[in-house]
C-alpha cells in the first residue's frame, strides 16, 4: 500500500470541497450529498489505516488519532467553505456525515483487516 494514497485522497476531498457544489436531488431519507460525505471520509480513513499498517503496527490509539483527524479535517473543510467560498455553505449535517463516514471507514477496515494489534 502506497503511503501517499491517503494524502492524494485528502487533496481530492479538498478539490471537491472548494469547487462549485453540484445540484443533487433532495430525498426524504438519505440525501445523496450526505452519502457522498460518508463515502469520501470512509475511504480516507480506510486508506490512512492501510497505509499506516503497511509501515507499522496499528494500535487503538493510532486508530483513534486517524479517525479523529479525518473527522476534524471534515470540520475544517466545512469552515473553509463558509469562510472563503461564497457559493459554498457550512452544514452541520455534513460534519456529522463526515464523522460517521470516518467511523465507518474504521469499521470496514477492521472487518477486512482483523482490527489492530494489541500492544
Amino acid at each position: 500500500m502506497k503511503v501517499y494514497y491517503p494524502i492524494l485522497w485528502a487533496l481530492f476531498i479538498l478539490a471537491l470541497s472548494i469547487g462549485p457544489s453540484p445540484n443533487l436531488p433532495e430525498t426524504n431519507f438519505f440525501e445523496p450529498d450526505k452519502l457522498a460525505h460518508l463515502f469520501v471520509y470512509g475511504v480516507l480513513v480506510y486508506l490512512a489505516l492501510r497505509a499506516y499498517k503497511s509501515v507499522k503496527e496499528l494500535t487503538l490509539r493510532i486508530i483513534i488519532v486517524i479517525v479523529s483527524s479525518s473527522a476534524l479535517y471534515g470540520l475544517l473543510m466545512e469552515i473553509l467553505q463558509k469562510t472563503f467560498f461564497p457559493y459554498r455553505f457550512f452544514e452541520w449535517g455534513d460534519v456529522v456525515a463526515n464523522t460517521v463516514g470516518s467511523i465507518l471507514g474504521w469499521i470496514i477496515f477492521s472487518y477486512f483487516n482483523k482490527g489492530f494489534s494489541k500492544k
